[in-house]
């Protein structure tokens, strides 16, 4: 399972919460976010 978080501007942060704290699993912006969703999912 990941997270998303948004800015003003329009990018993107994916992370999800591990034992070590938060892992950063992915960044995008409008253009190219559900390329990189499709593919955090195909690494699941």
């Amino acid at each position: 399972m990941f997270f998303e978080t948004r800015s003003r501007g329009g990018a993107r942060v994916y992370f999800r919460n591990s034992s070590n704290g938060v892992e950063i699993v992915g960044y995008s912006h409008k253009g190219n976010q559900q390329q990189v969703i499709n593919h955090l999912l195909k690494d699941k």
